[in-house]
């Protein structure tokens, strides 16, 4: 391939784009959130701007 050819990620795929509901997605499999307590280093990360 040359460096003038472009290949574009999505074409030819047959893969349609669709928007994930998490709340659907739990009740479909059976599963549970985690609590937001988890995700402590996030907060830390938002507070540093890290």
């Amino acid at each position: 391939m040359n460096g003038e050819q472009q290949l574009d990620a999505d074409a030819g795929s047959g893969m349609e784009e669709v928007e994930l509901s998490w709340e659907d997605y739990l009740e479909e499999t059976g599963s549970t959130a985690v609590p937001y307590g988890s995700f402590k280093h996030v907060d830390t990360r938002l507070q540093n701007g890290f």
